[in-house]
C-alpha cells in the first residue's frame, strides 16, 4: 500500500538548505521548496548525457499568494555562463493548482523544456525583490524507492508546519497519511493477536 500511494505523487519533496543546490538525477521529478531572503538562489546540474531538462515555477497559495518568481538557465562552458532561457514569471497568467496527494494548494507559474546536450547546467530562481517562499519543480519522471518515501514522511509534516503554515497533523488526511494510518492499525493488530496467542 506504501508504495501504491507513493507512485501518485508527483515530485519528491526536497527542503532546501543554505548556499548552492545540486540536482542529481534531473528527469527525476522533484520540487524543492526554497525561501528567498534578499539573492537569488542557483541550483546546478551535472550530466554526462543528453537529457530533457523541465522546470516549473509555484508558490504556496496561503503563504505567499502574491509572489512571482522567474528562472535563467544557463549553461555553463569553461566557467562561463551561457544563457539558453529567461523563463519570466510574467510569460503566462498563475493559476491556482490543488495538489491532492499532499493536501495543498499553489499558485502555478512558467514552464520550460527542451532537451539539452549533456554538460552543467545552472538554473537561477530570481524574483523583483528576491524575497519570499517558493517552489522549483524539476523534472517529469516519477520515482519512489524506499528512501523518497521515507523522506515523505519526513519532509512533507516539517513544510506543512514551515512552508504552507498549517498543523503538520493536515498531513494525516492525505493519502500517505492514511496509508500510514492503515499500516499503523495493522501493525497493532497484528501485535495485539501475537500477544494474546502467547
Amino acid at each position: 500500500m506504501l508504495f501504491a500511494s507513493s507512485s501518485v505523487l508527483a515530485h519528491q519533496p526536497v527542503i532546501v538548505g543554505k548556499g548552492t543546490v545540486d540536482v542529481r538525477a534531473p528527469e527525476i521529478s522533484r520540487a524543492f521548496y526554497d525561501e528567498l531572503n534578499g539573492r537569488a538562489r542557483s541550483y546546478f546540474i551535472s550530466s554526462d548525457k543528453a537529457f530533457d531538462l523541465y522546470l516549473n515555477l509555484l508558490v504556496p497559495k496561503n503563504t505567499n499568494a502574491n509572489g512571482r518568481y522567474s528562472a535563467r538557465v544557463y549553461r555553463l562552458v569553461d566557467g562561463r555562463r551561457q544563457l539558453l532561457a529567461d523563463v519570466k514569471s510574467d510569460s503566462v497568467k498563475w493559476s491556482e493548482f490543488f495538489e491532492p496527494f499532499g493536501g495543498d494548494t499553489y499558485v502555478k507559474g512558467p514552464e520550460y523544456r527542451r532537451n539539452v546536450p549533456a554538460g552543467r547546467y545552472e538554473i537561477e530562481v530570481y524574483s523583483a525583490d528576491n524575497r519570499g517562499k517558493y517552489v522549483l519543480a524539476v523534472g517529469e519522471k516519477e520515482s519512489f524507492g524506499p528512501k523518497e518515501i521515507a523522506q515523505v514522511y519526513i519532509n512533507v509534516p516539517i513544510l506543512k508546519a514551515t512552508f504552507f503554515g498549517t498543523s503538520p497533523l493536515t498531513f494525516l488526511a492525505t493519502p500517505f497519511g492514511i496509508t500510514l494510518i492503515i499500516i499503523v492499525v495493522i501493525a497493532g493488530a497484528v501485535g495485539y493477536i501475537f500477544i494474546r496467542r502467547r
